[in-house]
């Protein structure tokens, strides 16, 4: 009996030390992938510091209404996937759409349009206000000349082309969005492109109030620029420029907590349903935020490469298909149709998730 007892003593014993070991490496595998703590996320390994390839897809989340925007630093290299990030940091999930700001020679954005093409990139395309008429007939004699196969991409994957980012002429941006649309209508640019312009919230010009965001409604400026574009877009730094507030709500992007940059979604939310209910023949048009992000070190209270990972942690965690309630509404708003991170690289305004270099160099 004794030895009986000794015996399944110590195959117990065996037992309990594989299963230790079982889950030590479990536990080792599942701090590799991803840690979840509230809504802060970190992803990856930091032995692979730059492709961040260790992880697995985050889920209820659909990256292609997720695209980036081309700075400037970016625009100027020769388009690869050297200098061009194939997944969004920190994840496996593709960048599938990008935004550029010009079409000229000073930089290589054509380049950089036709590579993404070629890749089956998204494209929004950005045209300089004043200098619509030469960009826009450029991109035009780019696109006719082009051969089939090339055309045919240029009409599925240029997906909106804007007259100008965060211009105030109003005169200026509606002849250049006229124009577009007559090149479109005559065949001479990307069919399915549609015509907008970028506007910011950051200036009284569009919305009054933006807070609370359900007495938001459009100003008769925004209104006279509203017929000919076919989206709202809008770059909204709510979040960032608000310094005088809790870091906690400006870098949220929950609704367990107030979240600023969630009001500022649910604003041009709002002022669309106000004017489809006030305004006689004001039909509804998607919104796009064309531009979002944080900055790393900067002239902003809580600019911090730390803050930096936080923000951009919460826009990856940030579901497309949810709706969501702004602070102090009594209803919920769908969230924006798209949304465009800024930015790859460092400019001057250091809102880069990857520094200045060349070779892509991340800064979290």
């Amino acid at each position: 009996m004794d030895g009986c007892l000794r015996c399944q003593t110590c195959k117990n014993t065996k037992d309990i030390k594989k299963l230790q070991k079982q889950v030590q490496k479990l536990q080792i595998q599942l701090n590799q992938i991803s840690q979840f703590n509230g809504n802060n996320i970190n992803i990856g390994s930091s032995n692979n510091p730059i492709d961040n390839i260790f992880t697995t897809n985050l889920v209820n989340n659909d990256f292609s209404l997720k695209g980036i925007n081309l700075d400037d630093t970016t625009a100027n290299l020769i388009p690869s996937f050297q200098t061009f990030p194939k997944n969004w940091l920190q994840t496996n999930n593709p960048i599938s759409s990008f935004r550029t700001y010009h079409y000229n020679n000073d930089l290589k954005t054509k380049e950089w349009i036709k590579w993404g093409l070629q890749n089956n990139y998204e494209i929004m395309i950005g045209i300089t206000l004043n200098n619509y008429e030469k960009e826009l007939n450029d991109l035009s004699n780019d696109y006719n000349n082009s051969d089939i196969e090339l055309k045919s991409k240029y009409d599925i994957n240029i997906i909106a082309i804007s007259i100008g980012n965060e211009e105030s002429d109003i005169l200026q941006i509606n002849n250049g969005m006229i124009y577009a649309k007559n090149l479109i209508s005559s065949g001479k640019l990307p069919k399915n492109a549609k015509i907008t312009t970028v506007l910011t919230n950051r200036s009284s010009d569009w919305i009054i109030p933006t807070y609370p965001s359900d007495q938001a409604k459009f100003t008769e400026k925004f209104l006279s620029l509203y017929d000919n574009m076919d989206i709202i877009c809008f770059n909204l730094y709510d979040g960032y420029v608000n310094d005088q507030l809790s870091i906690d709500i400006r870098l949220s992007w929950g609704t367990y907590l107030p979240s600023v940059t969630l009001n500022g979604f649910g604003a041009v939310r709002f002022a669309i349903d106000s004017a489809l209910k006030t305004i006689t023949n004001f039909t509804n048009k998607p919104f796009w935020c064309t531009e979002i992000g944080w900055q790393s070190p900067g002239n902003k209270l809580g600019s911090t490469n730390e803050n930096l990972k936080k923000f951009y942690d919460n826009f990856l965690l940030f579901n497309m298909t949810n709706n969501f309630i702004p602070q102090d509404a009594k209803r919920s708003v769908n969230p924006p149709n798209r949304i465009f991170y800024f930015t790859i690289r460092d400019t001057d305004v250091n809102f880069g998730l990857y520094t200045n270099n060349e070779i892509l160099t991340p800064k979290i």
